[in-house]
């Protein structure tokens, strides 16, 4: 389980090099058997990069270029650069040492990968199975080594391309890659954990869109001049496995956008409506006289030796907010005792404002049998509101 990281695009600034950052410190919990850098600057005209690499963790490569006298500062800290990739090794094949971390650099390519291969063509007795790998892809290319792979295999990979100056970004079902891209400025984020994006960019103030990740078995290729702030570039990707005939190369959107986007827009307008629907119901009952239905208990019986002889009054129970807004109105399975027993609660509606009672007073209403203005059942809001009016005191029945 190794780790990667990285930024691109023309419009890199103070804040994303620190998000950056953030981002190589917190790769750093997916591998501490070795770290390594990749930066430079990929266009058709020009074509540049540097490398370092350490068998140590990704905080001592930091730290080492920062404020060593034999490091480099420019590491993670040059704006002339337009892309950055760090990885972080968790060692699964090849010894702990300088020459087995990540990056690999060859004739035509750098590259660094995430998973564990299982073709016995790469095994090697001192090097790793992803340096064997990214030397064959340096003779024969990133696509023809990916399609040959052990259906068992495990990968996901970043390689600059020398020749194009371009990125290449591929993977299979087994290893994840997620990409977001800032909405401010043409800048492009990647991580091996969705998570990772969201908490660099939320300690740099960096606002992102939503999140994406590759489709497996597809190879992508970018070039990062061409990242911009209001949408994904342009990637030309080319189908490792087509259901056709055709292998023909086309430029599309670089990533899958149903399974992730898609869910985390669910979930935002289910929050979003949750929240209203709240609001709506306070700001309701707030306007609402007290006036008493008929008290009524929907299904089963309450046992009265279950009462709280401690408590001498309703307003001793814990009407907390942080309380209230944990507890979910579900069921659930539990132990015997129907105090600890969600399911075993019988379902009340309050006997002023016909509301159903949520978990936690459903529950004060069955052990305390009846938190009671004569003897009915009252939710938090309307005991509230019974306290302000002072029309009659609730006391424990």
């Amino acid at each position: 389980m190794c780790g990667l990281v990285g930024m691109m695009g023309p419009g890199i600034m103070m804040d994303d090099m620190k998000m950056m950052k953030d981002l190589a410190y917190i790769n750093g919990l997916r591998g501490r058997d070795g770290a390594g850098i990749l930066q430079g600057f990929g266009s058709k005209w020009k074509q540049e990069y540097k490398v370092c690499k350490t068998w140590q963790e990704i905080s001592y490569l930091l730290w080492f270029n920062e404020w060593s006298s034999k490091g480099d500062r420019k590491f993670l800290n040059d704006y002339q650069s337009n892309f950055f990739a760090v990885h972080s090794r968790w060692a699964t094949v090849g010894a702990h040492s300088d020459e087995n971390s990540h990056p690999f650099d060859f004739t035509n390519l750098v590259g660094m990968h995430n998973g564990t291969l299982e073709d016995t063509k790469y095994f090697h007795h001192t090097k790793t199975d992803s340096e064997m790998m990214f030397d064959e892809m340096d003779k024969r290319g990133v696509i023809p080594v990916l399609k040959d792979l052990n259906k068992k295999s495990a990968y996901a990979i970043v390689v600059f391309d020398k020749n194009s100056g371009e990125l290449v970004f591929a993977r299979n079902k087994e290893r994840p890659l997620y990409f977001a891209h800032n909405t401010e400025r043409g800048v492009c984020y990647w991580a091996s954990e969705i998570d990772f994006l969201k908490l660099a960019a939320g300690r740099n103030k960096i606002k992102l869109s939503a999140f994406v990740y590759l489709a497996p078995d597809k190879v992508y290729r970018v070039n990062p001049c061409l990242i911009t702030k209001d949408d994904w570039p342009e990637w030309v990707a080319t189908d490792l496995f087509p259901k056709g005939e055709s292998t023909e190369t086309k430029t599309i959107p670089p990533v899958s956008t149903n399974k992730v986007t898609q869910e985390n827009i669910e979930i935002e307008r289910a929050i979003a409506k949750g929240e209203e629907l709240i609001s709506n119901a306070k700001a309701a009952r707030s306007s609402t006289a007290l006036t008493r239905h008929t008290p009524r208990i929907l299904d089963g019986s309450v046992d009265s030796s279950r009462i709280w002889e401690n408590v001498a009054n309703v307003d001793d129970l814990p009407w907390d907010d942080d309380v209230f807004d944990s507890v979910l109105p579900a069921e659930a399975t539990g132990p015997e005792d129907m105090r600890f027993n969600p399911a075993r609660i019988p379902a009340y509606r309050c006997d002023f404002c016909d509301d159903k009672l949520n978990l936690l007073e459903k529950w004060y209403a069955t052990i305390w049998y009846a938190t009671a203005w004569k003897d009915s059942v009252i939710c938090r809001s309307c005991s509230e509101l019974a306290k302000e009016t002072e029309t009659e005191k609730i006391q424990c029945h």
